[in-house]
């Protein structure tokens, strides 16, 4: 019984980890890719500034992404590694 417990648990953080990885992944992506295009030209980038500003800028969604999603993808990966 102990041992579906463990393995419930594991699931359970794995899930966890796996949706706030990707989450973070995205983040990662946009933000790379805003930087990249700095290399095209400033015209791209201001452009792509403007659009995304108001979802991939905005305060609020950046502390959700650093203060929660990856404290919780780290959590997840430390629960897990301590499960095993």
């Amino acid at each position: 019984m102990e041992t579906q417990n463990v393995v419930q648990s594991d699931l359970f953080w794995q899930r966890i980890q796996a949706v706030t990885g990707l989450i973070f992944a995205l983040f990662v992506f946009v933000h790379l890719a805003n930087t990249t295009l700095a290399v095209v030209g400033s015209s791209a980038y201001n452009n792509f500034q403007e659009t995304a500003r108001a979802v991939y800028q905005a305060p609020v969604v950046e502390i959700l992404l650093l203060g929660v999603i990856l404290p919780s993808h780290i959590m997840a990966g430390i629960r897990r590694a301590r499960i095993r």
